[in-house]
This record gives structure tokens, sequence and C-alpha cells, in this order.
């Protein structure tokens, strides 16, 4: 992805930083934020440490505390942004590719 930022774009990856942050998702040790979130978002590292200059995206790594979110709310929530992301994507080919992953 490139260019200007949507607001569902915004919400989830605001959304994956607890999570993230906390070791609450099922990825494996040692993972950068820059990494998940550019895999995640399907976006260039380099857009997002733009968007995120204070964030130190590449200093800030994953290590697993639970594994899993704690609560349905945290897992109904993050769906839903993350459905309103995809549903953001005007090309469909992009869109239904980033669906299947």
């Amino acid at each position: 992805r490139t260019g200007r930022w949507t607001d569902p774009e915004l919400s989830f990856r605001d959304a994956l930083l607890p999570p993230f942050l906390s070791g609450s998702l099922p990825l494996p040790n040692n993972l950068k934020l820059v990494d998940f979130l550019s895999s995640v978002l399907k976006s260039k590292p380099s857009r997002l440490t733009k968007k995120m200059k204070h964030a130190r995206l590449s200093a800030k790594h994953y290590f697993v505390h639970s594994g899993f979110l704690r609560t349905d709310r945290e897992a109904e929530t993050l769906s839903r942004l993350e459905k309103e992301f995809l549903d953001s994507i005007a090309e469909e080919n992009e869109r239904e590719e980033m669906r299947f992953h």
C-alpha cells in the first residue's frame, strides 16, 4: 500500500499496537514491530516509519507473553477493524489478496 493513510487503516494499525507490545498475539519472538505492521498492512516499512516517526518501529520487538488475546471482545474488535480496513481498499484484486493472507 502506498499513498495517504485511510481512517480504517489508521484505526486497525492503532488497535494492533497494544496486543503486539503486550505479547498477546500468536507471533514468533523477536519480530520487529515495523516488520509486523508492514506485513499485516501490506505497506512499505518506509511508509510506516514516515507516519510513525517517534514510535521507534525498528527498536521494538515482539516477545510472547500469553500469545493470545485475553477476551472475546479484543478479538472481535480486531476482527471488525481488520474488516473495515480491508473493505476500504478500492482495488478489488489487492483487497482479495489481503483477505486471503
